[in-house]
């Protein structure tokens, strides 16, 4: 049996199943939907694009947000809350981490307090995001060291070429790697 609604989408409530699939959406209550949106707008997609200031400025949110997930998970045991939990704990940690690194960079590249003297120095520091590597150069720098060009070391191509197969297997991480590559190439 399909059931129209008013939308014009169709509705099949026979599957095989037995239930509808349109049900893992609309049962979500609109309290954790505003929750998720929440932590979208003020914590994620400011992280994005790098609006600091924004996630600094809603900080105060954390622990409100944690136990609001807390009675909604307790309610409804909806998994995506355990998530979404977690999500704040790493943002609580990104905030912590980037508040110290600003307050290096003050410390090191900090200018005085003295305004209009002939002897002020103006430093001026611009960050860049830090260039990376394809995964395999990553690996190679990691297992091998970064080759010194001035030295006319260069990167072994058939090493990357099996770090590349490596890679791809499944259930491997950085160890095995290291230990496979390790044991044919012990020389390098």
């Amino acid at each position: 049996m399909n059931l129209s609604s008013l939308s014009g989408k169709h509705i099949s409530i026979h599957n095989l199943t037995g239930k509808s699939t349109n049900d893992h959406y609309t049962n979500i209550p609109d309290e954790i939907k505003k929750i998720k949106i929440k932590i979208l707008n003020i914590y994620v997609l400011p992280f994005l694009s790098k609006r600091w200031s924004v996630i600094k400025e809603n900080m105060f949110l954390l622990d409100q947000l944690r136990n609001k997930i807390d009675f909604y998970y307790q309610c409804y045991k909806i998994e995506d809350l355990l998530l979404y939990k977690n999500l704040l704990s790493v943002f609580d940690v990104f905030i912590q981490q980037h508040t110290q690194l600003e307050e290096l960079e003050q410390k090191v590249y900090g200018t005085t307090s003295t305004k209009g003297t002939k002897d002020q120095l103006i430093n001026m520091v611009y960050r860049t995001t830090m260039i990376k590597l394809k995964p395999e150069y990553e690996l190679y720098d990691a297992i091998f060291g970064k080759p010194k060009r001035d030295q006319r070391q260069y990167y072994r191509e058939e090493v990357i070429a099996d770090i590349q197969k490596y890679m791809i297997l499944d259930n491997i991480d950085f160890k095995n790697i290291k230990d496979y590559i390790d044991k044919k190439y012990p020389s390098i």
